[in-house]
């Protein structure tokens, strides 16, 4: 067993991973990233002022950087947590 937790490692995690969108109000974008095993990680999301300026392309492609930011951020936290668990377990 790794006693370590590596960059490819999550970065394989996130690649078999799905994003999901939804628009809200008409000026927010929501991207939901999915774990391949269903784990629902983070949610990240953009938005515009003025519906005028709102681009559908745009705010997907936001909102996936910000969730994406944020699911990495996740997940070294989570995998930490599980390393830990194994190595040490909780009695």
């Amino acid at each position: 067993m790794s006693n370590r937790i590596t960059k490819e490692h999550i970065d394989a995690m996130l690649a078999t991973s799905t994003a999901h969108y939804n628009r809200l109000h008409g000026t927010t974008t929501v991207c939901q990233i999915v774990l391949q095993n269903g784990f629902q990680l983070v949610i990240g999301m953009s938005a515009c002022v003025d519906p005028s300026n709102f681009d559908e392309k745009l705010g997907r492609q936001y909102a996936y950087e910000d969730a994406l930011k944020k699911a990495e951020s996740k997940l070294w936290e989570l995998e930490g947590y599980l390393l830990a668990s194994q190595l040490r377990p909780i009695k």
